[in-house]
């Protein structure tokens, strides 16, 4: 009797309960699967899983547990090892959004016609959203009372799988599944061009080493400088989230441990913000349509700009050649690599979605690209949050000024002395002021290097008529 445990997002050995329950069976094989039949993750989220599987797949083999790691689609890939190995029983972590859900109750109700035991799992967040409802019965769209159900929530995270001994027979077996033209192997260590200046450190390992770094110093002053884009205030444990490589019952674990050891208004801070990922996967299990469809149906009718129209400024929003020294810094540090500071994620969602005045999609669509954090629930639902269209929302009138928000998180411009490189002679002052020149057309990125603020760009909206604007437009859809 062999069993599969069908992982998703989850690379990790601890706190992984399809692995676990596999390996408690007998012989078992782990697949990682990148399902074609829903939406494909993007180029720097991929890179960081390549990584991280070759990681993973020595771990599990130490463990005498063999992996399939493969792009194609899912219920194929399933029943062809199923088929090929004589599986029994298919242990499998659950997973939600657009039409994930009906693709995996297909597939797992047509295996269990054939007499091929199933079990599903809750791993990638602390709550089967289903279990939650206020107190009408439906979906929480609130974060706050949402949020308040996880006072005292147990967190005891699922156990390591025992060592095994390695059985070569299904080893070799696996190494000789042929799973059909439209499968491609994952994992591998080549460097694409554009990766070539990220310095991450992947894996299991790395995410729990960078989780007790956290608890053993910055969690402290977690309340004052997780806003400052300059200082290393956060955790950055969102790469590592993302990819399943803690899980979240093991981080609510140790966090609540250090809150009672320790106990601190900045770490309840901390605790409070991951309970944001918890909302969000909330909402798109109960609205799957979220990563492209407006949670707030007032926004369906809102003049958003047409994207051929404004492509010249989505660009320069994309390259981080606004003019906006905030707004640039961000964006560089993004594809520079392949993350960027919530506070300034905000700033640069504003900018786009309400002073150039495109849909959210096209801000989440690069995000989704270029994040190795890219999270099917966070990343549209913090876009949401930020354009004013989701569940509890930041109002569609709270635009973010990027001059303001330099000057509150930033005033020594740090961050963007360090991000545009161009500006790292000009002093704060006028670098910060830089913000509110006249405005002007974006002219790309040929031509001469800025090497000062004379050759910066101006900036490519004017902040206080596009801000108008946008409320005109807002008032005509009330």
């Amino acid at each position: 009797m062999t069993s599969l445990a069908v992982i998703g997002s989850n690379l990790r050995l601890d706190d992984n309960p399809a692995l676990l329950h596999a390996a408690q069976d007998g012989p078992a094989v782990v697949l990682y699967c990148e399902d074609t039949n829903v939406r494909v993750p993007g180029a720097a989220y991929t890179w960081w899983t390549n990584k991280s599987l070759e990681l993973l797949r020595a771990d599990l083999e130490d463990h005498g547990l063999p992996l399939v790691a493969v792009r194609g689609p899912l219920p194929e890939v399933i029943r062809e090892i199923v088929g090929a190995l004589g599986i029994t029983h298919v242990h499998a972590n659950r997973r939600w959004g657009e039409n994930a859900l009906e693709v995996d109750r297909q597939w797992a109700g047509a295996l269990r016609e054939t007499g091929v035991e199933i079990d599903g799992y809750t791993a990638h967040v602390l709550h089967d959203p289903w279990s939650l409802t206020t107190g009408q019965g439906g979906p929480y769209r609130v974060y706050t009372p949402f949020s308040r159900r996880f006072d005292g929530w147990d967190c005891e995270p699922f156990d390591l799988p025992e060592r095994r001994e390695r059985d070569e027979e299904l080893f070799g077996r696996v190494a000789e599944l042929e799973l059909g033209a439209r499968v491609s192997h994952l994992g591998g260590t080549d460097e694409p061009r554009w990766a070539r200046k990220f310095s991450w450190e992947v894996g299991e390992k790395a995410a729990a080493e960078r989780l007790e770094d956290f608890l053993d110093g910055a969690i402290e002053d977690y309340a004052g400088d997780r806003d400052l884009p300059g200082t290393a205030g956060t955790s950055v444990l969102s790469p590592h989230l993302a990819h399943g490589e803690i899980g979240p019952r093991r981080v609510f674990q140790l966090v609540d441990r250090h809150l009672r050891a320790q106990p601190s208004e900045s770490a309840k801070a901390f605790r409070q913000e991951l309970l944001w990922r918890e909302f969000n996967h909330h909402l798109l299990y109960h609205y799957p349509d979220m990563p492209s469809t407006n949670l707030n149906p007032r926004f369906d009718s809102f003049p958003w700009k047409e994207t051929d129209s404004a492509e010249p400024l989505i660009e320069a929003w994309r390259s981080g050649h606004t003019g906006l020294p905030m707004i640039d810094a961000g964006m560089r540090q993004l594809w520079q690599t392949g993350w960027m500071h919530n506070r300034v994620r905000m700033a640069v969602a504003s900018i786009l979605t309400k002073n150039v005045g495109v849909h959210w999609t096209v801000g989440e669509q690069w995000f989704w690209d270029t994040l190795v954090d890219a999270d099917p629930a966070s990343n549209p639902g913090n876009w949401q949050w930020a354009s004013g269209t989701g569940a509890d929302a930041a109002p569609y009138f709270r635009i973010f000024n990027p001059r303001r928000q330099a000057e509150r998180f930033d005033p020594e411009a740090h961050y963007i002395h360090e991000w545009v490189p161009e500006l790292a002679g000009t002093p704060a002052k006028e670098v910060l002021a830089a913000h509110n020149r006249e405005a002007s057309a974006p002219a790309g990125r040929a031509g001469r290097r800025a090497e000062t603020l004379e050759h910066y760009p101006p900036p490519m909206v004017d902040l206080k008529a596009s801000r108008a604007a946008a409320l005109d437009a807002y008032q005509e859809t009330a």
